[in-house]
């Protein structure tokens, strides 16, 4: 099973794909080859990226967010057992 933030990593790793894979078909077309299609896809999806998949980023960066806390929750629970303070 695919938990949360796994979801939305792969999702924000298919988003990056995608865009580069668009933005590098689209300098073919205008007449790009080699590497400056390559480099001219890269600094195109770049900033394309940072403004189309921010909700994607946030949401990740929140599910993320989320597991640490509880992580943290739980070893500090663990540690108040073992000590017997509970």
């Amino acid at each position: 099973m695919v938990s949360p933030s796994q979801r939305y990593g792969w999702m924000f790793t298919a988003g990056r794909l995608g865009l580069f894979l668009i933005c590098a078909a689209l300098l073919y077309v205008l007449g790009f080859r080699s590497i400056l299609l390559l480099l001219g896809a890269l600094i195109l999806s770049v900033p394309l990226s940072f403004v189309l998949l921010r909700p994607i980023r946030l949401r990740w960066s929140s599910e993320i967010e989320q597991n640490l806390a509880r992580r943290r929750e739980a070893k500090d629970k663990l540690r108040s057992a073992l000590r017997g303070d509970e």
